[in-house]
């Protein structure tokens, strides 16, 4: 009975869907200072004050994660980072995400992390993070696989074919980006994806982001928002670690 009752432990681990770590509430006196997650909002509003009247330095889409270095300021304003801008954001529009990859980092001088549960790239210069963003990673019927691997291509203006012929339902037409990092045999690799929106927390299944279009995940490779890929491409060296983890 031990043996059966154990199998039946590991089928349900099995089933049970993968999800990131439990989000601060929305109205919570104080958010600690680390990394979170634009939530409940199509865009946040990054301003150079607290208070809704101070001017605009840009908008971060929903998904897209953001560190919070202090506050509360003025009813629930914290400074924050993103892109490399600082500036002030709304706490109840943030949702706690945390790092996938600490315990990692500490057994290497750099590597980059990737969290399928979290959708979120982490890269690690001497255990600290030196870039945290949001990303996509492939939908359920071509998922990123886990494991470690190390890059070993760096390539610009890099054509992506379709290995699927036309009619499947896989098929894309070429396709090019500024920035891919191929990371893994079989085709994987991190890049950039004008075509996308939207990264981050639920993107890499069926939805229907902010702008209202239908969309899934990748087709197995890593899509990173534009800023964040001009920075990864120039730190990530050839033969960098890449660790990719379920939680």
């Amino acid at each position: 009975m031990t043996g059966l009752y154990t199998t039946f432990l590991a089928f349900l681990a099995m089933l049970t869907p993968l999800v990131a770590p439990a989000p601060a509430a929305a109205d919570d006196a104080a958010l600690h200072t680390g990394y979170y997650r634009v939530a409940h909002v199509r865009r946040a509003a990054m301003r150079t004050m607290p208070g809704a009247r101070s001017p605009l330095i840009r908008r971060i889409h929903q998904g897209a994660v953001v560190r919070v270095l202090h506050g509360r300021h003025n009813g629930g304003w914290y400074r924050v980072s993103y892109g490399g801008r600082a500036g002030y954001v709304r706490g109840q529009q943030l949702q706690y995400t945390g790092l996938a990859g600490r315990r990692i980092a500490r057994r290497h001088h750099r590597v980059v992390v990737l969290s399928l549960a979290r959708q979120q790239i982490e890269a690690y210069e001497s255990g600290r993070p030196v870039l945290v963003s949001s990303v996509t990673t492939g939908q359920p019927a071509l998922p990123t696989p886990t494991g470690a691997s190390r890059v070993t291509k760096k390539l610009r203006d890099y054509p992506f074919v379709s290995p699927w012929p036309k009619g499947h339902r896989h098929h894309y037409r070429p396709t090019r980006v500024d920035y891919a990092i191929r990371y893994r045999a079989g085709g994987y690799y991190i890049h950039n994806a004008p075509w996308r929106a939207y990264h981050g927390y639920g993107t890499n299944v069926a939805h229907t982001d902010p702008d209202g279009v239908r969309r899934t995940g990748s087709h197995g490779c890593v899509n990173v928002p534009y800023w964040a890929m001009t920075r990864l491409y120039r730190w990530m060296e050839l033969g960098t670690t890449v660790r990719v983890v379920a939680e």
